[in-house]
């Protein structure tokens, strides 16, 4: 599989969303597919411990993706957990809620300061 990396991770956070705003217009069954696809293709090729995905700045390469000492920049954590939110209230589906849970009390406080 050719896997396009070098990718910033903010923007996989945001990207992510399309299929769901498509699926809002068209609500195709490929739409929701596809969501759902990509979360399990991040935990695959770059899934970390609390519910994050590998990106200091951007996606590692795939050969380094899944590597315990990748770090996930702050912005990519909140806008994921949004992202999970908003897949929540499109989709109904519970999974994407419970992520977003385990992001906020997992991820996000490591992902700060002591005084935010």
């Amino acid at each position: 599989m050719d896997w396009l990396w070098g990718v910033h991770g903010l923007c996989i956070s945001w990207a992510i969303l399309d299929p769901a705003v498509y699926y809002q217009l068209h609500p195709e069954e490929r739409y929701r597919t596809a969501v759902f696809k990509g979360i399990e293709n991040l935990d695959k090729y770059y899934g970390q411990v609390g519910g994050r995905y590998a990106a200091h700045e951007n996606l590692p390469t795939l050969e380094h993706g899944r590597k315990p000492s990748n770090g996930t920049e702050f912005c990519d954590v909140i806008e994921s957990t949004g992202s999970m939110f908003r897949f929540f209230e499109i989709f109904g589906d519970t999974s994407v809620a419970d992520r977003a849970e385990v992001l906020a009390y997992n991820s996000v406080p490591g992902a700060t300061t002591p005084d935010f």
